[in-house]
């Protein structure tokens, strides 16, 4: 993932960065905050989560690579109008999503642990700390909980 990154950094930045304007800056967090955001939070109506799981999710939600390689399929194709705006707003946007969910991954994950540790210890979370007997993944289930990282085998 760093060498994706720094690649992204050399190559598909600098461009990106000669074409910003305040539209693209304005756009790009509002990509970071609300477009991305609100899905995240209608997907968890009736999870019975804590609005502070909710924003917290939608912060950390959906990101990465992906971005990447979203704009360079859009790119490949011939036909699109405004590549250019499209590259530098994607662009900008995955530049500035690195800068802020570096800066804030670890002091917000360390209070949002503390926080619901504490909602934890008066009985007050519930969904965010429901046990979880299992979780499925492709070829293998691995048993939820404190100390049990070891994967179980799953019949399929």
């Amino acid at each position: 993932m760093l060498l994706t990154y720094m690649i992204f950094g050399m190559v598909m930045l600098i461009p990106a960065l000669e074409r910003i304007n305040l539209t693209v800056v304005l756009y790009a967090v509002l990509s970071l905050t609300l477009v991305r955001m609100l899905p995240v939070a209608i997907s968890l109506i009736g999870a019975k989560l804590r609005p502070v799981t909710v924003l917290f999710l939608g912060w950390f939600g959906p990101r990465g690579i992906a971005s990447i390689l979203y704009v360079l399929t859009v790119l490949g194709t011939e036909d699109v109008a405004g590549k250019e705006t499209i590259y530098t707003v994607a662009m900008i946007t995955v530049f500035f999503s690195v800068l802020a969910h570096g800066i804030s991954a670890a002091p917000l994950a360390d209070w949002y642990g503390k926080h619901i540790a504490a909602l934890d210890k008066r009985d007050a979370a519930s969904a965010e700390t429901a046990p979880v007997p299992e979780i499925p993944t492709r070829r293998k289930s691995f048993k939820a909980g404190p100390g049990s990282s070891t994967p179980a085998n799953v019949s399929r």
